[in-house]
């Protein structure tokens, strides 16, 4: 049975899959595909109509070979452990929309060869530290013991399986990058890879799902900072779903491109997704290192290449080190991820009504260009000093023409309809008053 359009790009063919669970023999001997079928298990999303269909199907779809795994509370749809046939038996039912792999997300530091600095990025004005904004780091969890992070984790969330902490190292190196940048924004631990740097789509999930559920008026993110990306390039994934609820809480997204360079269209399935921004490396000639992914999608640059920031106590990146240092040299697409969600915390300090989309525009109005191919520089480095006081207080207007002829045919009268078209002129020809 051939797989239909409800499956997508991340749920592997079973020849793929076979290809990557058996060894060359084991496959070139092969004989009885579908008797491999009813009996390898596998993990996949199925993605329903609505929280009704979905909770009728688990309660009417009870099989001693069926485990329901997780059930996603932002999204109606299910973690599901069952044989490859039975996937896709199921996938002709109506209200069943999408079928899902779940599969794994990749940490985007490496190269490793005592503290981060980006003086060139400060704003003139007033001396600004990302005070009272809250960014939320997805990684490998953080050391607050490490002096450069003291008082500066003011929550925690944890689906790694481990203790809270930081055993990989991932997570507390970019923490460093942030609190290098922003050093007065609170940080939110976001702990959803172990000390191996594994983890996939369903802990990233039920990490979202925590974050979006929690109380607005406590330690709400204001940004959130991925330290990870997928090799897989599919614009329609559950976590692309998931950041379209973030920007509606109005919480801003910062996506790496993924170590995956140098081939044009290299780059994680969040990449280029309107709601979010996406950044890629460069070094200190301002040049695009190989590993930084390219893709006509990519918004900026910024230092990702051989960058020093924080050691997690319990340092596991690399090769053996001695525990009495307290920082370490790395390069890789997160970094700069890391360096761009300080920055919105500045900027958003200087103006807290800016919305995700509207801090995007006026990061990337700084940008210089750095005379490379778009496709390895997006609009090029950002430049927070060339923003002025006028930029960051300007009113954007949210309001399109065609909405305000909405709004008018609503309510009706020639009087409020002349109101609502000179108040959409004046945004337009005065935005800063």
């Amino acid at each position: 049975m051939a797989l239909n359009s409800k499956f997508k790009t991340s749920f592997e063919d079973f020849e793929i899959h076979l290809y990557k669970t058996l060894s060359n023999e084991e496959f070139d001997n092969l004989t009885d595909i579908n008797n491999f079928k009813n009996r390898v298990k596998i993990t996949a999303f199925l993605e329903f109509i609505n929280f009704e269909t979905r909770n009728d199907f688990i309660n009417s779809n009870q099989d001693e070979e069926i485990r329901y795994m997780k059930e996603f509370l932002k999204l109606p749809i299910v973690l599901v452990e069952a044989p490859y046939v039975w996937f896709e038996k199921i996938s002709d039912i109506e209200f069943i929309i999408s079928i899902h792999g779940n599969h794994q997300f990749y940490l985007c530091l490496d190269s490793e060869t005592s503290k981060f600095e980006i003086n060139e990025n400060k704003l003139p004005l007033n001396k600004l530290t990302g005070k009272d904004v809250k960014i939320g780091l997805i990684d490998s969890g953080i050391d607050q013991s490490h002096r450069d992070l003291s008082n500066k984790i003011i929550k925690i969330y944890n689906v790694s399986g481990e203790q809270n902490g930081d055993f990989n190292g991932h997570g507390t190196f970019l923490a460093g990058v942030i609190a290098g940048v922003s050093p007065e924004a609170g940080i939110i631990d976001i702990k959803v890879f172990n000390k191996e740097g594994k983890a996939t789509v369903a802990e990233i999930l039920e990490a979202l799902d925590l974050v979006l559920l929690s109380d607005i008026n406590e330690n709400f993110p204001d940004i959130i900072v991925f330290g990870c990306a997928d090799w897989l390039f599919d614009k329609e994934s559950l976590i692309a779903r998931y950041c379209k609820l973030l920007i509606q809480c109005n919480i801003s997204i910062v996506t790496p491109t993924g170590n995956f360079g140098p081939d044009l269209g290299n780059m994680g399935s969040l990449g280029g997704n309107p709601n979010v921004l996406t950044v890629g490396a460069i070094n200190k000639e301002n040049k695009v290192p190989f590993f930084s992914g390219r893709s006509k999608d990519i918004d900026l640059v910024l230092p990702g290449k051989d960058i020093t920031s924080s050691i997690s106590s319990e340092h596991i990146i690399g090769t053996p080190l001695k525990h009495e240092l307290k920082h370490i040299k790395l390069s890789g697409t997160s970094i700069s991820a890391a360096t761009a969600g300080g920055m919105l915390a500045l900027l958003k300090e200087s103006n807290p009504n800016l919305t995700p989309l509207h801090l995007y525009k006026l990061i990337k109005s700084t940008a210089k260009n750095l005379s490379l191919l778009d496709s390895s520089q997006g609009k090029g480095k950002p430049q927070l000093n060339k923003i002025t006081r006028k930029n960051l207080l300007k009113k954007f207007s949210t309001y399109t023409f065609s909405s305000i002829v909405k709004i008018a045919s609503v309510f009706g009268g020639g009087i409020f309809i002349l109101f609502l078209m000179m108040f959409y002129l004046i945004n337009i020809l005065f935005p800063g008053s």
